[in-house]
């Protein structure tokens, strides 16, 4: 454990002076377009502002990644949703940049982020992470997919029809050097797509992905790391996912709120604890779990969640287990 959660601080640490490995080498940025119906073109940047509504609350056919396997006081386990792999090779980086996770800001120094960053040199290969449609495989220069254009710079997004789901679900992947696909084509899974790059508004290079419900939307948009299978490591097996419920009854402002995820019975000067930010107000959270907060591929284990608000600490602990979900239930007042 302690050389996955060093690795993981260390890469924290490193993302917070540069949002992205920077990569030297020169990129061709392909001038391809997309034809779709016509969209609002804009030139400023413009706010998000999402439905409240929660976007995936019907009942999917085979409900076995909504059922908890076990609940104890404070949390319950869910069998993770497994619906895509990762869009990296396995002997590249799968692990998403801690410090820009979906739905933060950088404690408020940017944009809300509507996915998460894989940082890997310009040239990996980026694959699709499930059979489907490719809808887009252009660039954003004149369409909107961002709140800003000109954003996401080369970008296929993939159409799935999952048997799990009555509605489509779309992968998004953004900043490409390379463009390998065309729209109407179908792919499988694990088919390369593109290569990953640094083109549009990308600070070095690495793959932007996100996960939409129902729509091309951004407003649409739920964290990839609810829908991706956990990675598998060489020193702890599969790793899980922990997604945190904040009951919050009185609305009370959580922006940039800073939550920590240490483990238990461990010494605090060898395993490195991890951070998140509890989600913008703007992100929307995703039934059932709704969500604030996603902490993706972490080694199995108990572990102490802490964050502080108005003086106040908030704790809970929990269980992580390999391959599984676990969702933990805090109430502030």
């Amino acid at each position: 454990m302690r050389r996955l959660l060093t690795r993981i601080g260390i890469l924290f640490f490193i993302s917070m002076g540069c949002a992205c490995a920077v990569d030297s080498s020169t990129i061709e940025v392909l001038n391809q377009t997309v034809t779709l119906p016509k969209v609002e073109r804009i030139t400023e940047p413009v706010s998000i502002t999402p439905s409240l509504e929660l976007y995936n609350t019907q009942t999917p056919k085979q409900p076995g990644f909504f059922t908890a396997l076990q609940c104890e006081p404070g949390y319950c386990i869910y069998p993770a949703p497994d619906l895509f792999q990762s869009p990296i090779p396995v002997d590249k980086r799968q692990i998403a940049d801690v410090s820009y996770r979906y739905g933060s800001t950088e404690m408020g120094q940017r944009e809300p982020h509507l996915g998460i960053e894989l940082v890997n040199a310009s040239g990996t290969p980026v694959l699709a992470a499930a059979d489907g449609e490719v809808i887009v495989a252009g660039n954003d220069d004149e369409t909107r997919y961002h709140p800003y254009i000109k954003f996401y710079g080369n970008l296929i997004i993939l159409k799935h029809n999952l048997p799990e789901f009555d509605f489509p679900i779309y992968t998004l992947y953004a900043h490409l050097s390379r463009i390998d696909v065309e729209i109407g084509q179908m792919v499988t899974a694990g088919h390369q797509i593109g290569l990953v790059g640094a083109s549009g508004a990308a600070i070095g290079s690495h793959l932007h992905f996100e996960v939409r419900l129902k729509d091309m939307e951004y407003t649409s948009t739920s964290n990839p790391e609810l829908w991706l299978t956990p990675v598998t490591t060489s020193d702890f097996g599969q790793l899980g996912i922990l997604a945190i419920h904040i009951d919050n009854p009185q609305r009370i402002s959580l922006n940039s709120v800073q939550v920590t995820l240490r483990p238990v019975s461990s010494k605090p000067d060898i395993d490195m604890p991890v951070y998140g930010e509890i989600y913008d107000k703007s992100i929307p959270h995703t039934e059932p779990w709704d969500e604030s907060i996603v902490f993706g591929n972490i080694a199995p284990g108990n572990y102490e969640i802490v964050f502080e608000k108005n003086g106040v600490y908030y704790r809970a602990t929990v269980t992580i287990e390999p391959g599984n979900l676990t969702l933990a239930n805090i109430n502030i007042n």
